[in-house]
């Protein structure tokens, strides 16, 4: 069970560092103040981290993760309909998850995501997240390629509004920083085009 550690700065905290030597200059109270803050945003990343560290060990820890993700995932696709969404998005997330940890070979996976993959589906930016998840240098190119061309064709494109062609790209270069050799000569060429785009968002 999990402890929660209270790492915000108090009231006290912070009178604390302000009046303690009221000799001292403002500067010196402000560099205090300034240290307690930092303090605390350290201790509230260390806190987080080790929260997510905890998360995966069950994960790193699976006896038999290839046979774990197929029979998950076969529950999920041969079931599809008796699933609600909010359940079928889990299955999908912890499926991916074991995919990346593991580095697993489960090819049907990536076929699978690709009718999630559209800027008006629901929940799509956990799905896109699920999608990058389950990528890794394993997994044949011509396998992902499909998956990649579809998140090109449905967020990139010159109709699409410059909030949906930031979170494309931005998902094309978390696919590419996991398997290099996904990405074409080809469609290199059509992406570099959007370094040029006047939204800062989008530029590549």
């Amino acid at each position: 069970k999990g402890v929660t550690v209270n790492t915000a700065v108090s009231k006290d905290d912070v009178l604390r560092a302000y009046y303690k030597g009221v000799a001292s200059s403002k500067k010196t109270k402000q560099r205090k103040l300034k240290r307690i803050v930092l303090k605390a945003k350290k201790d509230a990343n260390k806190e987080a981290g080790a929260r997510a560290n905890g998360n995966f060990a069950a994960i790193q820890l699976l006896h038999d993760p290839q046979g774990f993700a197929e029979k998950l995932f076969a529950r999920l696709s041969k079931g599809s309909g008796n699933h609600l969404f909010e359940t079928k998005v889990l299955i999908l997330g912890v499926t991916s998850r074991v995919i990346g940890t593991h580095q697993l070979q489960l090819l049907n996976f990536y076929p699978y995501m690709q009718k999630y993959l559209m800027p008006h589906q629901r929940d799509v930016t956990k799905l896109l997240a699920v999608a990058v998840q389950a990528c890794h240098e394993l997994v044949p190119p011509e396998t992902l390629e499909p998956m990649l061309r579809q998140v090109v064709n449905q967020f990139v494109h010159d109709r699409a509004r410059p909030e949906v062609i930031a979170i494309g790209l931005q998902t094309v270069r978390e696919m590419c920083t996991r398997t290099p050799l996904v990405m074409t000569e080809e469609l290199l060429q059509d992406l570099t085009e959007y370094k040029k785009d006047r939204d800062k968002g989008v530029r590549m």
